[in-house]
């Protein structure tokens, strides 16, 4: 479990729900997340099951402590900064970590 205290973040996050062609990628309407962490990173990239994936922010989400959801990738992440600034990130990559079963999500964000 990550301290409660470094969860000082809210999001309001919107599942992915497919890509409809013509109209583009399409999202559920948004949820707001409590108590996660938000924190840029070096722009990092990678490759996984086949897929590229970029990212240049770090999502921290606790499976006991935020808020309840269902985090899928491609799914899209408003979070409004301290100058009041809504700032729209996307999820390109989610990694489970376990300590005695599952733990918290690392959520890479572009």
């Amino acid at each position: 479990m990550i301290r409660a205290n470094l969860l000082i973040h809210s999001i309001t996050y919107y599942e992915w729900t497919g890509n409809s062609g013509q109209d583009g990628e399409q999202y559920a309407a948004g949820v707001t997340i409590d108590k996660v962490r938000l924190e840029p990173i070096s722009s990092v990239k990678g490759v996984s099951g086949g897929n590229e994936w970029i990212a240049n922010t770090l999502l921290f989400y606790d499976l006991n402590i935020s808020t309840e959801a269902n985090i899928v990738e491609k799914s899209k992440i408003e979070f409004v900064n301290t100058q009041g600034k809504t700032e729209t990130y996307y999820i390109s990559k989610i990694d489970e970590l376990y300590s005695r079963g599952r733990h918290h999500m690392e959520i890479y964000l572009k």
